[in-house]
């Protein structure tokens, strides 16, 4: 039989378990207060969120840049970068793409503020770049006059075509634990005066800070727009199919069609080919060729010589009235029914021997 806990036994594993995460949250806490980042949105000692807030205040146009570097263009002026240590778990190396991006911006015209580990990768062109370490004069120049750092030499600066490229040996003399030290500061906003034009931007992507471009973002415009217009007219073709706005469509039930409809379709047919002379000759042709047969004469003979064979004169007058309705050259619809009534005279008189023919 199991034995059921008592209440402070449970009381007591309860407060063991938050002991152990507190510490492990303190130990958390301490490790990443040890990496100093050199990333503008970090407070703790090593950030350079006071060199942002720093030239922020001094009515900088200052921003954070978070794109691949193949979107650095005009609006940026002068690039930050520190190089981000080796133990920073959210660093993010620059690719080749990356570099050659940046090279480009700077042959444009751009400054480039690199701080640390300042040496350019092997196959960058800014390996030929011969820089200058700046002088006291020039530091004085710009108001600097006693910096916290003891590496030489602190800042080297040269030209890459239109483009200003500046080397920085000790990156945490402008970190919020030392950007207040001696004129940290001031060097820390001269290095972003050197280049007029565009805003200042630190190159937050290499610490971790990077906002991925979806296809939108990247197509043109004009691609965009007319993919979003297929899409609406695909989605009213499908809502349009599937939602009826109106009553169902009925087919109407096949039945044979009588004798006057079939009479009325041939009528439109005919006068829709405009056939009213042809449906006359036919006619006549075939009249004549009844009555012919009937009266034991020639198919071939004319109609004239037909109509002489006839012995009562109304028939030999309806022949020879239809022959001439037959050589109209613009019969009316009122001739067709006249010269159908004449045929039904004549073959109601001489059918019945010519049946078969």
């Amino acid at each position: 039989m199991t034995r059921r806990p008592s209440p402070f036994e449970i009381a007591l594993v309860a407060a063991g378990i938050l002991v152990l995460g507190f510490a492990g949250y303190v130990n958390e806490e301490r490790g990443h207060a040890a990496i100093d980042t050199y990333s503008s949105y970090d407070a703790r000692s090593g950030g350079y969120e006071a060199w942002y807030e720093l030239l922020e205040r001094e009515g900088t146009d200052v921003v954070r840049f978070e794109r691949a570097a193949a979107f650095l263009d005009g609006s940026v002026g002068t690039l930050i970068a520190s190089v981000p240590l080796p133990f920073d778990p959210n660093a993010v190396a620059p690719s080749d793409l990356d570099r050659l991006a940046i090279d480009t911006w700077v042959a444009r015209g751009g400054t480039i503020v690199t701080l640390g580990d300042s040496r350019p990768a092997p196959d960058s062109p800014l390996r030929r770049v011969h820089f200058a370490t700046l002088s006291t004069e020039r530091l004085r120049a710009m108001g600097v006059r006693a910096l916290s750092s003891r590496a030489r030499p602190i800042v080297r600066v040269g030209t890459y075509e239109r483009g200003t490229v500046v080397l920085v040996q000790d990156e945490a003399m402008f970190s919020n634990g030392k950007i207040a030290a001696a004129d940290n500061a001031r060097l820390a906003f001269a290095l972003t005066r050197l280049q007029r034009g565009g805003s200042v931007a630190f190159y937050e992507t290499l610490h971790g800070y990077f906002v991925p471009e979806h296809w939108w973002l990247v197509a043109p415009r004009r691609l965009v727009i007319a993919i979003v217009i297929a899409a609406l007219v695909v989605a009213i073709a499908l809502f349009g199919a599937a939602i009826r706005l109106g009553p169902p469509l009925i087919a109407a039930s096949r039945r044979e069609a009588t004798s006057l409809e079939y009479l009325d379709a041939v009528a439109s047919l005919y006068a829709r080919a405009r056939a009213v002379r042809q449906a006359i000759a036919d006619t006549l042709h075939s009249v004549k060729r009844t009555v012919a047969k009937a009266l034991g004469l020639p198919d071939d003979l004319p109609t004239r010589e037909v109509a002489r064979g006839i012995v009562m004169p109304d028939l030999r007058g309806a022949l020879a009235e239809l022959d001439v309705l037959a050589t109209m050259p613009l019969p009316s619809e009122r001739h067709l029914v006249r010269a159908s009534h004449l045929a039904h005279l004549l073959r109601k008189e001489y059918a019945s021997h010519g049946r078969g023919l």
